[in-house]
């Protein structure tokens, strides 16, 4: 549906279509990291995180950023394989921090009553705090990436719901088809203002296990969007908080340009629809 020019408040959203998000702070690697360890490990313990160590781990939360960090054993768009990584996970909330001696990351995957990521802002900011009392870190990257999905049961209403300019190939999938992928990718913009930004659409048409457990055509939109900030000067002076909301904020606003008008009232207002099968939950954005 064509967008019109309407103001989207990212606090006014009740229903949110979130299914993973993600922080990440990079950093040149850390001296006395047993000891960083020891200290994080009571820090995660006091917020009911218990703490797990895993080895020869894959690590997928990546920053889709072209330009791998002089801090990266890693290339990134690349899993990150690293031998040693140390977790503290929130079996409750769904959601874990991931540390290692060159990030630290914030990973939740589940978003019914959510109240929004800056709840954990505080926890992931306390987190490397606790780092500086130990050691000196010098930031490398900053980054906030959130994964939406809708699954719908008609064609008809990717067009109802979702900006029509990330529809023009969707014509290739008709009723004959039984299974597709469309997939996109967008660089809104690099490095101005300090942000950098990467934007991908995916669409997929496929099978569906409904509330009566038929098995039905669907149709799932998943829009992934991540935000980042670099860092090369020193970075001690660093307001965490604010860069965060700025990245979040930033990441809304091309959230918004995906969705459509009646999508975004759909989120904001106590209203029923008949043709979205599953990717919302209630909660905020």
């Amino acid at each position: 549906m064509k967008k019109e020019e309407k103001k989207y408040i990212r606090t006014d959203i009740k229903k949110n279509t979130l299914a993973k998000e993600i922080i990440r702070v990079d950093f040149y690697p850390l001296e006395n990291f047993d000891e960083v360890l020891e200290k994080l490990e009571l820090y995660f313990r006091d917020k009911n995180y218990s703490y797990t160590q895993t080895t020869t781990t894959n690590v997928t939360y990546d920053i889709n950023d072209p330009e791998p960090l002089i801090t990266e054993s890693f290339m990134v768009k690349k899993n990150i394989e690293i031998i040693q990584n140390y977790e503290f996970v929130n079996i409750n909330e769904s959601c874990k921090f991931v540390v290692n001696q060159n990030m630290l990351i914030f990973d939740k995957s589940a978003f019914s009553g959510y109240n929004g990521i800056e709840l954990y802002f505080d926890l992931f900011i306390g987190a490397i705090n606790v780092i500086k009392e130990i050691t000196s870190i010098k930031i490398s990257r900053i980054g906030i990436r959130k994964i939406n999905e809708l699954i719908l049961s008609k064609k008809d209403s990717l067009f109802r719901y979702f900006n029509n300019i990330y529809l023009n190939d969707l014509n290739s999938i008709n009723d004959e088809t039984k299974e597709m992928v469309l997939e996109y990718s967008f660089r809104p913009f690099y490095g101005i203002n300090d942000l950098s930004l990467n934007k991908n659409i995916k669409i997929i048409k496929g099978k569906y296990k409904n509330t009566n457990s038929d098995i039905i055509d669907a149709y799932s939109l998943i829009w992934d969007i991540d935000t980042y900030r670099r860092f090369v000067n020193d970075t001690d002076d660093l307001d965490l908080n604010d860069i965060c909301k700025s990245i979040n904020e930033k990441i809304f606003e091309e959230y918004s340009d995906v969705i459509s008008d009646e999508l975004y009232d759909y989120l904001t207002q106590d209203v029923e629809s008949d043709d979205i099968l599953g990717g919302i939950n209630n909660g905020a954005n």
